[in-house]
């Protein structure tokens, strides 16, 4: 009897990590749900318009806008967070995080600069360009996908993996990103 209840407690305590699903279960949600969700009119109009709106901007340019969103996070005054967190395309995120029943734990929507164009709640930098999410999926091209380590989001206590993918226009050339924080222990 003991052997069994060593065995038993083992296997508990190992099973407090969660399990992790398969690359091709991963890829299936990429290619069957979030490539769909990511050609709505909303997620289109406003990657284009941010493509659009930042072509300009410098490197210095960009890092000033990220440090100016990291002052924001704890400000009273938050004008570049409130702007987009009040978005269209942030209201389209929020609505799939809410509909998925907790599957789905963040999106983040991105330009092709790697900047923030639409957040299903708000992000602790508004540049994602330094960072796998953006730079192994838009610069690699349309038919990549990045799949993260399982992590835990001290924001939520929750295990999550983060699946990216290019964001494509209608003639299927990549236009941004969106990364997906998937709640691994429900995938």
């Amino acid at each position: 009897m003991k052997p069994f209840v060593l065995t038993t407690a083992l296997t508990l305590s190992l099973g407090l990590t969660p399990a992790h699903a398969s690359e091709e279960d991963y890829t299936s949600f990429i290619q069957t749900k979030a490539s769909v969700w990511m050609a709505d009119p909303v997620v289109q109009d406003a990657v284009a318009a941010a493509d659009a709106a930042h072509s300009d901007l410098t490197e210095s340019d960009i890092l000033d806008l990220d440090a100016t969103w990291r002052a924001e996070i704890d400000a009273a005054d938050r004008p570049l967070i409130t702007q987009l967190i009040a978005s269209p395309a942030s209201d389209y995120l929020r609505t799939l995080v809410e509909e998925s029943e907790g599957l789905i734990v963040e999106v983040i929507l991105m330009d092709d600069r790697g900047l923030n164009v639409g957040i299903s709640s708000v992000t602790s930098d508004y540049w994602q360009g330094d960072e796998d999410k953006y730079q192994q999926t838009y610069p690699i091209g349309p038919t990549a996908i990045h799949i993260g380590d399982v992590e835990l989001d001290e924001s939520t206590g929750t295990y999550v993996v983060q699946v990216s993918m290019p964001v494509l226009d209608a003639g299927g050339a990549a236009i941004g990103a969106a990364t997906f924080s998937l709640d691994a222990e429900r995938f």
